[in-house]
């Protein structure tokens, strides 16, 4: 993928998208730090982060973010909730793409899902939180 042409398409729309010491390309939306990598091995996987949103830090919250990150995997096209090495929430959006202009084309939607997905983990956390039972929460 095209990393170039995404920045540069990223740049047009108004972000101010800059490239990191591993390549990738970090920008804002509404006020959340996101980044974007590809793969040389993989040149049609594209991967959108939303890093950290919500981080563990008991056992008891690791398992409650488990319960909470399955949900919104079950329930979200295209996005993972993943408890990462250090205990924090990452969200991704993962896509086989021909090209950066396949990219372009989904690139608003996208988004939309991310911030979906933030949403809706925060509130599945948060009711999460506040049950005594500690039972999966259902997202719709």
């Amino acid at each position: 993928m095209n990393l170039s042409a995404i920045k540069e398409f990223l740049c047009e729309e108004g972000f101010r998208a800059t490239l990191d010491d591993d390549n990738d390309i970090i920008f804002k939306y509404e006020g959340k730090t996101l980044f974007i990598e590809s793969y040389e091995s993989d040149s049609v996987f594209i991967r959108i982060v939303l890093p950290n949103i919500w981080s563990a830090d008991s056992e008891a919250e690791r398992q409650q973010a488990y319960v909470c990150a399955n949900n919104v995997n079950y329930e979200y096209k295209v996005v993972k909730a993943v408890l990462t090495a250090h205990d924090n929430i990452n969200l991704t959006l993962e896509l086989f793409l021909p090209n950066e202009h396949a990219f372009i084309a989904v690139f608003e939607r996208s988004l939309t899902a991310l911030n979906s997905a933030h949403r809706a983990f925060a509130e599945a956390i948060s009711n999460y939180s506040e049950s005594k039972e500690k039972q999966p929460i259902l997202l719709n």
